[in-house]
């Protein structure tokens, strides 16, 4: 009886130390759950942010495109004309140089 009872007793403290570490256990697991949810959680804030971001971006590129397709143009006919220009007076220097030679 005196054995019985000894290794009963061993028992429940084997039962109670595997409780204990079995609660350690899940408290970890659900510190670390937390923490992913949270870090989720950020993600999906600053992913929203940035979307946000890039539409207001893109919004004002589509009502930038009005007034540049307006520009554009006038640009390229003025670079066109800056380009002739410049090389009629680069013919110009070229043909007097050859002529003083």
């Amino acid at each position: 009886m005196f054995f019985i009872d000894h290794s009963q007793s061993i028992l429940f403290l084997v039962l109670a130390v595997c409780a204990l570490c079995l609660t350690l256990l899940l408290c970890i697991f659900l510190y670390h759950l937390i923490l992913a949810a949270r870090d989720l959680r950020i993600a999906t804030e600053l992913a929203r942010t940035q979307l946000t971001q890039l539409k207001d971006l893109l919004d004002r590129i589509k009502s930038g495109f009005g007034l540049f397709g307006l520009i554009l143009p006038m640009l390229k006919d003025l670079l066109g004309q800056a380009k002739d220009f410049l090389g009629e007076q680069t013919l110009k220097k070229s043909s007097k140089k050859t002529s003083s030679k």
